[in-house]
């Protein structure tokens, strides 16, 4: 149970950069454009 853990917190924290990522990325074009 413990590998699935990780693996779960592993596919949560690359989920939450996927967003974050996504999300600097739309501000920068914004502010830019």
């Amino acid at each position: 149970e413990c590998d699935v853990y990780i693996l779960e917190v592993i596919v949560v924290l690359q989920e939450f950069d996927g967003v974050f990522f996504t999300t600097e990325r739309v501000f920068r074009t914004g502010t830019s454009g």
